[in-house]
């Protein structure tokens, strides 16, 4: 049986893509609970209408956010470990090296 690996840079970028949104939720929970670093960012930082990522972090918006990642999520881990579990069959070789050539009749 053999067992074919996957490449490396598809996990790869899922790790540094994972690692960048990792530092924007921490970012954006650093923004919320201090607000003189949110008002540092922007002026209009304490306005009734004010909507940036900032402010919908802090209001919830993020639970959608967060449905939505355990829903791919698990979509997402089955489609880089289902093919290391899978077994590839090797192609035939097209030409026998010398002395495993089939039996003469």
């Amino acid at each position: 049986m053999i067992l074919t690996r996957p490449s490396l840079r598809p996990l790869t970028r899922s790790r540094a893509l994972a690692a960048l949104l990792a530092v924007t939720v921490f970012g954006l929970g650093l923004l919320t609970v201090a607000p003189e670093l949110h008002r540092d960012l922007h002026a209009d930082a304490g306005a009734a209408t004010h909507g940036c990522a900032v402010t919908l972090f802090a209001a919830g918006v993020a639970a959608a956010a967060a449905a939505l990642i355990l829903t791919v999520a698990p979509l997402q881990v089955a489609r880089v470990i289902l093919p290391v579990l899978v077994e590839t069959p090797r192609p035939a070789p097209r030409r026998f090296p010398p002395g495993r050539a089939p039996p003469r009749v």
